[in-house]
């Protein structure tokens, strides 16, 4: 199991450092980083980094990003999550587009030793303005999950996913989106996936956000519990 920590470390280390050379060439580049530590009569340290990575050209737009959580509870690890993702949306006009994509994932403490998710839909801009937006995606999924109970799945899903954010003032972003995944092979195991967040924006590159993330896996690998949830403070960096 170090091995594969030792490697997963490597994978988004080599990421970080990617996506820092890319903001370097004005890509656009939105970096999270979240810490939790106490000590005494409860000893928990979590840490959560994540990177966003967008360049646009024409009516074109990729996106590459990934996080990375660890997390101990006295001296005992009892979190580690990962992924890494990209994706190439392509503009038809101002509201409707296509999107490919590939999200590479893992969830030790889900049972999930590696996943790797295809993704192919349209996209549409429900309403735009000067301080929010709404977007909605549709489209089709391929899952190949290799879990920790020994088994190899091949599903096929579809993928709902709905995003909005709004801006009331300079100071304040407040941002929710969900994600549905129903299971054309075995409907019994769907997932749902929303974050709810609020974001504090001190500077003009810099805020702080708190999000809640919720995850429930109505057919979760056997020994796991359905709902998983993470409350995390961060530190946001964009350039």
């Amino acid at each position: 199991m170090k091995v594969k920590t030792k490697a997963h470390l490597s994978l988004i280390a080599f990421l970080f450092t990617l996506l820092s050379f890319n903001s370097l060439a004005q890509y656009a580049n939105e970096s999270e980083l979240g810490i939790v530590v106490t000590g005494g009569n409860t000893e928990l340290e979590v840490y959560n980094a994540k990177t966003k990575n967008t360049y646009t050209a024409d009516k074109n737009t990729f996106t590459l990003g990934g996080h990375y959580m660890y997390g101990t509870s006295f001296n005992e690890e009892n979190s580690r999550n990962w992924d890494v993702n990209a994706k190439v949306d392509h503009g038809f006009s101002k509201k409707i587009g296509i999107f490919l994509g590939t999200v590479y994932e893992g969830d030790e403490f889900a049972g999930i030793d590696n996943r790797l998710n295809g993704d192919l839909g349209a996209s549409y801009k429900i309403y735009k303005s000067d301080n929010g937006q709404a977007i909605g995606e549709a489209g089709y999924r391929y899952r190949r999950e290799e879990n920790l109970a020994g088994t190899v799945l091949n599903q096929h899903q579809g993928r709902i996913y709905l995003e909005g954010k709004r801006t009331p003032s300079k100071d304040i972003t407040l941002k929710f989106w969900t994600e549905y995944l129903p299971n054309f092979t075995d409907s019994e195991d769907w997932q749902l996936n929303f974050e709810p967040s609020f974001q504090y924006n001190f500077h003009s590159n810099l805020a702080l956000k708190w999000g809640y993330l919720g995850r429930y896996d109505n057919l979760p690998v056997p020994g796991n519990k359905k709902f998983d949830f993470t409350y995390m403070t961060s530190l946001i960096a964009n350039f």
